[in-house]
């Protein structure tokens, strides 16, 4: 009996002392405060080319929930492995989302469409509040 229970003590030590993973998923939901920059082109409109004024002040909202990541409950990513500094990209249609994380926390969210005359996108740029 002592033996038994010697044995469980020591089966429990090694459990709940092992090191736990390092290598985590890094959970990238939050709030970012960003900067969008927006463009536009219309091929009937020469004056519509440039940049869309100056950069604009904003948040967007990102909730991941296992592979799938929600910018401003609008647009969902799925990703198979969400690391820092690789780039996803969706497309809806001519429509196209990209993001990308930094290891500061640190984010880049594209939003690009575009057909025969003309294109928009916006461009957000912003690092977790």
């Amino acid at each position: 009996m002592k033996r038994i229970f010697h044995l469980v003590f020591i089966l429990c030590f090694l459990i709940f002392s092992c090191e736990k993973n390092q290598n985590a998923p890094k959970d990238y939901s939050g709030t970012y405060d960003c900067l969008v920059y927006g463009s536009s082109f219309n091929i009937f409109d020469s004056t519509t080319w440039g940049a869309s004024g100056p950069p604009t002040q904003t948040t967007l909202d990102v909730v991941q929930n296992g592979s799938f990541i929600t910018v401003d409950n609008d647009f969902t990513f799925h990703c198979d492995s969400v690391a820092d500094e690789n780039t996803y990209t969706e497309y809806q249609g001519s429509t196209d989302y990209t993001i990308r994380f930094y290891s500061n926390d640190s984010i880049y969210y594209r939003i690009y469409s575009g057909g025969l005359g003309g294109s928009w996108s916006s461009n957000y740029v912003g690092k977790k509040m």
